[in-house]
């Protein structure tokens, strides 16, 4: 049997809801691919102002980094800085070395060493 025939032998009742279901259906798959190359679309979207965010987060960090880098380096360059440093690692030392003998003291007053 053809589809046609099939068709045709249909009360007009049954042919109506064929018709509806058809279009019903039709409708909803041209939705269903309207909403995927709509997500589609926006899913590129997405993806490229991400990438172009971090991409510029990266600008960013390399620019704090070089800024870092040269202001160490400046710093270690600086005499004056130097100086400051190795004065305030000498006061640093001696205060240790003061604060061990002190413990040392007590410790051999203690246990009598």
């Amino acid at each position: 049997m053809n589809v046609k025939n099939l068709y045709n032998k249909l009360k007009i009742k049954n042919k109506l809801i064929l018709v509806h279901f058809s279009i019903v259906l039709s409708i909803c798959v041209v939705s269903i691919v309207a909403l995927q190359a709509a997500l589609r679309f926006y899913d590129d979207l997405l993806y490229n102002e991400a990438a172009e965010v971090l991409n510029l987060s990266t600008i960013n960090i390399e620019n704090e980094l070089r800024k870092m880098e040269s202001l160490s380096y400046a710093m270690v360059s600086d005499q004056s800085v130097q100086e400051i440093i190795s004065f305030t690692g000498q006061r640093v030392f001696k205060k240790s070395m003061k604060s061990f003998m002190n413990l040392k003291e007590k410790m051999d007053m203690q246990y009598g060493i």
